[in-house]
């Protein structure tokens, strides 16, 4: 989602609520994260352990029509967001149920220990080395510790914790597609 896809979700999401002629970008931000945390909690009430990766992931293609649907869409934006949710939970059940047809790998056979570092090592490498540095830093740590870090790093960034978060969760995706080819049993490039 680039910058300017993201503001023209915030604007819609409070287009002139108080008559003034002008949208809120801060209440607009202040919806885009009610209506996130709901997404997670319906997910995760239906037991999808994956339930921020479905809410980011709805507001995201929210995000890059939302301009074009901005002009001609009538009604609440919320539930053209919550339409989007339902799909995207379909298709990560289906995701998941392909990867289930084949059972993870056993945890203490070392080969495939090595297998699994080796394919993590090679999705790291394919990352920029920003990208890289952010994704390590936001597991670094332990319950509060980790919090703190993902802190600091925002802090850094000069971003906002959810801007960070969603940022990892691109990088989190592209791992994810890496390690496909684990899952599959194929070796990494080279």
């Amino acid at each position: 989602m680039t910058p300017d896809e993201f503001e023209e979700l915030l604007l819609w999401l409070d287009p002139d609520p108080d008559g003034t002629g002008a949208p809120n970008r801060d209440r607009g931000a202040e919806k885009h994260e009610k209506i996130r945390q709901r997404i997670i909690r319906i997910y995760q009430n239906r037991g999808c352990n994956r339930a921020e990766d479905v809410a980011d992931r709805a507001l995201e293609r929210f995000a890059r029509k939302a301009k074009n649907l901005r002009r001609s869409y009538v009604g609440d934006p919320a539930l053209y967001i919550y339409a989007i949710a339902k799909r995207v939970y379909k298709e990560t059940l289906r995701e998941e149920q392909d990867i289930a047809i084949k059972p993870p790998p056993p945890k203490d056979d070392s080969d495939e220990v090595e297998l699994r570092h080796a394919w993590l090592e090679y999705g790291l490498k394919t990352l920029k080395p920003e990208s890289r540095e952010l994704i390590l830093r936001f597991y670094q740590g332990e319950k509060r510790e980790k919090i703190e870090n993902r802190k600091r790093l925002a802090a850094e960034l000069g971003i906002t914790s959810k801007s960070l978060s969603l940022r990892a969760l691109h990088i989190r995706q592209r791992m994810y597609d890496c390690m496909k080819g684990y899952l599959a049993g194929n070796l990494p490039p080279k």
